[in-house]
C-alpha cells in the first residue's frame, strides 16, 4: 500500500495517536518536518495526506505557506482524502477559498477561561457524518490556537464550541480538519509543556492534571475519529 504523507510544522508537534494507529494498521507514514525545510513531494505516491499543527499562521506571506496551500489544494482537488490538525484546518480550508482570522480568545490547554473543560459540540450535519459515528457528544477537546476559520458554502460544519465556533469541519469530500488536538499522548503534552510559548507561561501541573481528567476517553474518541476517517478514505 501507498504510504500517507504527513506534514509537520515542528518536530513535537507530530501525528503522536494518528500515528500509532496507522502503525497498527500495518500503513507506513512519509512524514516531512516542514520547519527544516523538508521538500514537499508530488502527490501521487501517497493514499492520503495528514496535516498537523504549528505555531506558524495560514495567513503567513512565506514561499514555504504558499507551497504548503498549493500543495493542499492539489490533493483535495485530486480527490486525495485530507485529514487536518489545528493549522492543519486551518490551512485545509484557506487552500480551499476559506479565510483565517484571529479568535476573540486564545483556546489553550483542556479548559476554558471560565475553568469548564473544553468540549465540541455536534452540529445537526456532524451528527449525520460518517467521521463522528461513535463519538461522545459533547466532545472533549484540547487547544493550542489562537486563531479561526471562515467557511464558504461548500464546507460544512460539524462540531462547534463556546468559544470557538468553528471546530470541526468537512472541508470538501474526503477532506476534513479539527481545530483541538485530538492526537496529544501524555508523553506529547509534557514536551509541548517545555517547547510552545503559550504552555510555558502556564502552571504545567494544572494543564497535566486538567488533561489527565479525561485521558481515557480522550484517546478512545481520537481512535473512533481516525478509523472512521481511515473508512471514509478507503485506506487500511
Amino acid at each position: 500500500m501507498r504510504p500517507v504523507l504527513v506534514l509537520q510544522h515542528a518536530d513535537h508537534e507530530a501525528p503522536y495517536i494518528l500515528g500509532e494507529i496507522l502503525k497498527e494498521k500495518g500503513i507506513t507514514m512519509d512524514v516531512r518536518d516542514l520547519q527544516r525545510g523538508d521538500a514537499t513531494p508530488s502527490l501521487e505516491n501517497y493514499v492520503a495526506l495528514l496535516v498537523m499543527g504549528g505555531y506558524q499562521s495560514a495567513n503567513d506571506d512565506t514561499e514555504a505557506m504558499h507551497r504548503e496551500l498549493a500543495l493542499v489544494r492539489s490533493a483535495i482537488d485530486q480527490g486525495i482524502p485530507y485529514f487536518g490538525v489545528c493549522l492543519g484546518l486551518q490551512v485545509g480550508v484557506k487552500a480551499m477559498g476559506g479565510t483565517i482570522v484571529k479568535n476573540p480568545v486564545r483556546e489553550i490547554g483542556a479548559k476554558d477561561p471560565e475553568g469548564a473543560a473544553f468540549t465540541v459540540k455536534m452540529t445537526d450535519a456532524g451528527k449525520r457524518d460518517s467521521l463522528l459515528q461513535g463519538v461522545d457528544d459533547p466532545l472533549p477537546m484540547f487547544h493550542l490556537h489562537g486563531e479561526t476559520v471562515t467557511l464558504t458554502p461548500q464546507m460544512t460544519l460539524l462540531g462547534t464550541g463556546t468559544w470557538c465556533p468553528h471546530q470541526i469541519v468537512r472541508i470538501a469530500d474526503h477532506a476534513y480538519g479539527i481545530q483541538g488536538h485530538l492526537e496529544v499522548t501524555k508523553q506529547a503534552l509534557e514536551l509541548w509543556c517545555t517547547k510552545d510559548d503559550w504552555l510555558r507561561a502556564m502552571e504545567t501541573a494544572d494543564l497535566k492534571r486538567d488533561w489527565q481528567e479525561f485521558s481515557v476517553s480522550y484517546r478512545k474518541n481520537c481512535e473512533r475519529i481516525f478509523h472512521n476517517f481511515l473508512e471514509i478514505a478507503e485506506v487500511g
